[in-house]
């Protein structure tokens, strides 16, 4: 008999300890602090808030060893380094001799200025104090794979950073940072693609750090396979009047739970939070976000919309939070969601956690079938169903697809489509 696999605190621990005699001082510090708190807690159950319609536990998680291969690539566009943008993969920010790259790319450098190793340095430190779970320490003690943004300008086209995962039996932790310095602008998509079979446990997080007066734009693209696990995270602390605009997408995986932290943390600061998930089959998707006010007079406002088909199900949970001292806070909160056959489930909880008065926070929320009002006129104008039906459903996410990156923007009203029931379309 084979002996069965360690488990992942044992795995994780190895790992630690292999990786003290390569890395830099600094990053073998906090990847300890991740792994003693990692250890210090365990896996999330039904008894949390957080996760009550989630059970993880039917999941093996200790099976999906560390892949030994890189799975993350960048595409940087032509005016990156012109307008002084910089670029560094995670190895040579955490090795302490540096790694080079498999694929040299031009514009990508290895020598990190001490500022951006302080400024990673804060941002990490910041995350492990306010880690909610084990699967955010998981990410953060593994930090290897992925990509470091610095930007002091404005660029229009955006950065593109693919983690492309092959093969089955394997844990993929991808993590990206971006420094959006004061007053720059950066466009960044992260697309988290897989093999068509073969299931696999993907882990990405993302620090997103918006200087002051500075414009991120930064979306997260899943769609894999339905034999694939998914545990996100992101976290983004944002300056005074900085403005960041983050877009989650989500059509993989047979279970997939994302989570999105926007610290508003400087006066002035706005935070814009989309969200489009479109579950089928037994799907289990479960998005959380959270709108962090800190400072006076900051604005955020999240738009998520979701639609299920077949047996699937779909829960999204919005936190508004307003520090005492974050007075003139102005938040809203919206959830639509969409639900296209009898067996699917959709559950949302949108809430309120205000310290302080002269604020202007609210939160609505929406669930329900096709209009048969609409279904009927649009027939009654010469549609077929089936194209009725495409109409309406396309059109409740054409809102947030509008604000899409261009070059997305077809192929996310592909990927609706190709989801919609082409049976039992309402009568």
């Amino acid at each position: 008999m084979q002996n069965a696999p360690p488990d992942s605190a044992t795995q994780l621990t190895r790992y630690v300890e292999q990786r003290a005699a390569i890395d830099s001082p600094w990053i073998a510090t906090i990847r300890q602090q991740a792994l003693n708190s990692f250890l210090g807690r365990s896996w999330p159950t039904q008894s949390e808030e957080e996760w009550r319609r989630t059970d993880i536990s039917n999941y093996d998680l200790e099976s999906f060893p560390l892949s030994d291969q890189e799975s993350t690539t960048i595409e940087l566009p032509a005016g990156f380094a012109k307008q002084g943008g910089k670029a560094w993969p995670l190895k040579a920010l955490v090795d302490s001799a540096g790694v080079a790259t498999d694929n040299e790319l031009p514009n990508v450098t290895h020598n990190i200025e001490d500022r951006i190793r302080q400024q990673v340095i804060e941002a990490l430190e910041q995350r492990l104090q306010s880690a909610e779970n084990r699967f955010q320490l998981w990410n953060i003690a593994l930090l290897q794979e992925g990509w470091l943004l610095s930007m002091p300008a404005a660029l229009q086209e955006p950065v593109v950073i693919t983690t492309m995962v092959e093969g089955a039996k394997k844990l993929v932790a991808p993590h990206i940072i971006i420094l959006a310095e004061a007053e720059s602008q950066l466009n960044c998509v992260h697309r988290l693609l897989g093999d068509v079979e073969g299931e696999f446990l993907l882990l990405p997080d993302c620090t997103l750090v918006v200087g002051p007066a500075a414009r991120l734009h930064y979306v997260c693209h899943a769609r894999f396979n339905i034999d694939s696990l998914l545990f996100g995270n992101g976290y983004a602390s944002i300056a005074r009047d900085g403005y960041l605009r983050h877009v989650q997408t989500l059509f993989g995986g047979m279970c997939a739970k994302v989570r999105f932290d926007a610290l508003l943390a400087g006066e002035g600061s706005t935070a814009y939070l989309d969200g489009i998930y479109f579950g089928h089959e037994d799907q289990h998707f479960d998005l959380r976000t959270v709108q962090r006010h800190q400072a006076p007079h900051t604005q955020s406002f999240a738009l998520y919309r979701g639609a299920a088909t077949d047996e699937s199900h779909i829960i999204y949970q919005g936190m508004i939070q307003v520090a005492h001292e974050a007075v003139g806070t102005d938040a809203y909160l919206t959830n639509n969601n969409l639900l296209l056959s009898d067996e699917a489930r959709s559950d949302s909880i949108p809430s309120l956690n205000i310290n302080t008065d002269e604020v202007k926070c609210s939160h609505g929320s929406t669930t329900g079938k096709i209009d048969e009002l609409q279904y009927y006129y649009l027939q009654c104008r010469g549609f077929s169903q089936q194209e009725a039906l495409s109409f309406i459903v396309t059109g409740f996410f054409v809102e947030l697809i509008n604000r899409l990156p261009e070059q997305m923007q077809e192929e996310l009203i592909n990927l609706v489509q190709e989801r919609i029931p082409t049976e039992d379309a309402p009568q």
